[in-house]
């Protein structure tokens, strides 16, 4: 227990000690935290970031774009490639003609070989995608990084979106109605892509594992209820700033006190346990995923210090004589 409080501690302070200063910054200058960055990150390899609904991508995006980060504004960071150029990502929206808004493919491609010409030749350092990931993928030519939800929450916060955004379409629709239009092992669904496009209540064990071993190839796997421990990865490996105080703080105040109300407002939040058997076995391994990562990214501070406070030690415990474990526990 000691050595996880210590972990957490020099983590957060790793974070805050960078955070603050902006903070103090953001105080005196009345700057958006946008406004800090004194030049862009530029990512090399860009960013992929695979967008699950209502599970912290626009935070994510907001984030991206505080560090200086070069991406879609217009398109919450979408990524779409050129209708007339499918080797490039369009900049904003594309109007064509009297047709009005129209988007080519989901970034980045379905092979690899297109991946690795869009990342070439791409002047974003973020992307982002709403849809299923790529049947194939180059993992070398972009990082890719996701967040995972509880998938009853994500459920709960994707029907209460949905009833604010299409009020009159939804009108009349209880959560149980609007459940049933809608698929199952959502998460899994959308990692595994194109082999998981089962009709409802097909997703199998198999599925499950191809999803589950397309996050091991993840740069940075999240889970939305630890977001910390997650963001402490993204400063870690990325260098972003912002994340603790500002990222944190939006999320205690407005998610939490959210997924209660949300649970207030629906037909006590029901959902069977088939619509998300799959989702929740992989929202558990995303979370073992950051937490492994996390410690290895943070242990060797804590090694050292803790090897420096007792360098002069010569026995196993410490102190002049070391207790002894009773023969029944061993």
């Amino acid at each position: 227990m000691g050595s996880s409080k210590a972990l957490a501690a020099f983590a957060l302070a790793a974070l805050s000690g960078s955070v603050s200063a902006a903070s103090d910054e953001v105080e005196s200058r009345g700057l958006r935290g946008r406004e800090l960055v004194d030049k862009a990150k530029h990512h090399d390899p860009p960013i992929y970031f695979l967008h699950i609904h209502k599970s912290g991508g626009t935070m994510f995006c907001t984030l991206a774009q505080e560090n200086g980060l070069r991406t879609n504004e217009d398109d919450n960071c979408n990524g779409f490639l050129d209708v007339y150029n499918a080797d490039a990502v369009v900049h904003g929206r594309q109007f064509i003609g009297d047709n009005g808004l129209e988007r080519g493919e989901p970034c980045c491609g379905d092979t690899a070989e297109k991946q690795r010409r869009v990342a070439a030749n791409m002047d974003f350092d973020i992307v982002m995608n709403e849809g299923d990931l790529a049947s194939e993928a180059d993992w070398d030519a972009f990082s890719y990084v996701t967040i995972l939800r509880d998938p009853v929450d994500r459920y709960i916060s994707h029907f209460v979106h949905n009833k604010y955004k299409r009020p009159k379409f939804w009108e009349g629709t209880d959560f149980a109605g609007w459940l049933d239009r809608q698929e199952d092992n959502f998460a899994v669904r959308r990692i595994c892509g194109k082999p998981c496009r089962v009709p409802k209540g097909q997703i199998t064990a198999e599925h499950f594992e191809m999803a589950k071993a397309r996050l091991d190839k993840f740069k940075v796997v999240m889970v939305l209820e630890n977001i910390s421990e997650g963001l402490a990865i993204v400063h870690k490996l990325f260098g972003w700033e912002n994340a603790q105080n500002h990222v944190v703080s939006w999320i205690k105040s407005t998610q939490e006190a959210k997924t209660k109300a949300m649970l207030k407002t629906t037909d006590a939040g029901h959902v069977p346990d088939g619509m998300v058997f799959w989702d929740r076995a992989l929202h558990a391994y995303a979370a073992h995923l950051q937490s492994h990562q996390y410690t290895m990214l943070y242990a060797a501070g804590v090694d050292s210090a803790f090897t420096e406070e007792h360098k002069s030690c010569v026995n196993t415990c410490c102190f002049e004589k070391c207790s002894r474990a009773p023969h029944w526990t061993l």
